[in-house]
């Protein structure tokens, strides 16, 4: 799974073996003046949107590493099985989204740091 850390200038994931050689790039970076907003959600891929398209590798509901498109959006998504991750919002920014699996122990930190740069309220979700 892909390390994510957020310095408070930059979200930058480091991508490991299988996301790299599936993407060509080591890691992405995404500067703070381009996230809109951040979702934590129980399972993240109930947010993948239909009838895309991958450059990357993709199997429905178990794997989805590379960028998907569909109608004009384009998200960058670094997913494995069912289960939580993120959902980060961007602007002016050649993705529309980031989608994460994440574990809850390691997304809810981000979630509550980048929930601080965006303005919304950083109580844990219901």
């Amino acid at each position: 799974m892909a390390h994510v850390n957020f310095d408070g200038l930059n979200l930058r994931m480091t991508l490991e073996r299988m996301e790299r050689n599936a993407i060509h790039r080591k890691e992405v970076v995404i500067p703070r003046a381009n996230i809109a907003g951040v979702e934590h959600a129980r399972d993240v891929w109930d947010r993948v949107r239909p009838q895309l398209t991958v450059l990357g590798i993709g199997y429905p509901g178990l794997l989805l590493i590379g960028i998907a498109e569909t109608r004009g959006m384009r998200d960058f998504c670094i997913l494995y099985r069912a289960g939580p991750g993120l959902v980060i919002q961007l602007r002016d920014h050649l993705y529309d989204r980031v989608l994460l699996s994440m574990p809850d122990d390691q997304a809810w930190p981000l979630f509550a740091r980048l929930r601080e740069i965006t303005g919304g309220p950083v109580s844990r979700p219901a």
